[in-house]
């Protein structure tokens, strides 16, 4: 058996043999990884427009403080409307965010 499929094989990594689940899992690792990025470069910006670093903790804790704050009202949507469409719009609305903010730290505005 080739190595992987030997991997594979262990109870931690079973979940990823079903497709869907592997697909899941690939897309939820670039998300999070993305989503680092993101939090680790605003940080940046935030250091270097201010000159202080007390200003990317204040921008890093608003970073988390919607979805601790905002997680009920979104598990009550989530039983009250569709998923998918609920959670493409809040994806598209993500990436057109990070996009605007990429393009005004590229062309200078950011500052």
């Amino acid at each position: 058996m080739p190595r992987l499929g030997r991997a594979l094989q262990s109870s931690a990594l079973r979940p990823l043999r079903h497709r869907d689940f592997a697909l899941l899992f690939g897309a939820n690792l670039v998300s999070n990884i993305g989503s680092w990025m993101q939090t680790v470069a605003v940080g940046t910006l935030v250091v270097d427009a201010t000159g202080q670093a007390k200003w990317a903790a204040l921008v890093a804790a608003a970073t988390f403080l919607p979805i601790g704050v905002l997680s009920p009202v979104g598990g009550a949507l989530a039983d009250r409307v569709e998923r998918r469409p609920f959670l493409v719009t809040g994806y598209v609305v993500a990436t057109v965010i990070a996009a605007a903010l990429t393009f005004l730290a590229a062309t200078g505005h950011a500052d």
